[in-house]
């Protein structure tokens, strides 16, 4: 697939069958979008967590792979999945983390 917004749309679309399908343990989706276009746009989710309850959670990814050649939604959303699971759990649910000006707690990929 290599239509940008197509790639985009198919992609938030997978997200949210996969969170609908496998939902992390304590997560709330309320929504799944994504911000910019092209090699820079990230996926945002916003979340809650039933140990942060009150609290709203973000998570930025890559919504492009730029290793692949080969843009397949199919093959990103565990990836994006396994960094959301791996950045809750991490932080201790961003326990250090301060809301931004937009009230949100934007947790990091554990990686970075």
């Amino acid at each position: 697939m290599t239509d940008a917004g197509g790639y985009e749309a198919a992609l938030v679309e997978a997200l949210t069958r996969l969170f609908e399908g496998l939902p992390l343990p304590g997560v709330a989706i309320e929504s799944i979008r994504i911000d910019g276009t092209g090699a820079e746009a990230r996926v945002l989710i916003l979340f809650r967590h039933a140990h942060r309850p009150g609290d709203r959670l973000g998570f930025r990814f890559a919504a492009w792979d730029e290793s692949e050649t080969v843009r397949d939604p199919g093959r990103w959303v565990p990836v994006i999945w396994a960094n959301l699971d791996e950045a809750i759990n991490e932080s201790g649910c961003g326990r250090d983390v301060s809301a931004s000006p937009d009230g949100v707690i934007w947790l990091k990929p554990w990686h970075s």
